[in-house]
């Protein structure tokens, strides 16, 4: 599936930065790495979103590799 466009959900989007927040707070290079870990996230489930595990029912989830995060989607046709 090539150019899958990626929307967020509002209350995911205030996670992402709150999260964004926290981190910077303990750590600017940690928020950093946060992002870039959102970022290549979202690259791999566009790449391929059928490979990761269901989640429930329509849903799948992609686990960050390090943090403490999940990326939830679906694939709408």
């Amino acid at each position: 599936m090539a150019d899958l466009r990626v929307i967020f959900d509002r209350l995911a989007m205030d996670e992402a930065e709150a999260a964004y927040a926290w981190y910077f707070e303990q750590n600017p290079r940690a928020a950093e790495m946060f992002l870039e870990d959102l970022d290549v996230s979202v690259a791999r489930v566009q790449e391929a979103p059928e490979v990761w595990p269901r989640f429930h029912r329509k849903w799948r989830r992609f686990v960050f590799r390090r943090f403490p995060f999940n990326l939830i989607f679906r694939v709408i046709a």
